[in-house]
């Protein structure tokens, strides 16, 4: 494994480690588990993870939290306008 690859696989196991935490899992076993699982999963393909991926999960996560009267907050919430938020909860 190149220098460049061994990176790539530390800096994947330090935004797990992160996110994890940030859950309340802090046991290092698990994060290797889950980099381990996730390299047996895709080891020798190539993963494509297009740049609107963070935006339709955004997406989604608005159209999930929206309760009908809310709009205001979720603007604020994601830093979008209220205008912005009601087209994306149009667009199903």
């Amino acid at each position: 494994m190149g220098y460049s690859n061994r990176r790539t696989v530390l800096d994947i196991r330090n935004r797990i480690k992160v996110i994890l935490e940030q859950h309340g899992v802090s046991e290092p076993e698990t994060i290797d588990n889950i980099l381990l699982v996730f390299f047996q999963t895709f080891s020798g393909q190539m993963i494509y993870i297009p740049k609107q991926f963070e935006k339709s999960y955004r997406n989604e996560q608005i159209r999930q939290e929206f309760t009908g009267a809310n709009i205001p907050s979720l603007a604020q919430k994601y830093k979008l306008s209220s205008r912005r938020i009601r087209e994306i909860l149009l667009d199903k």
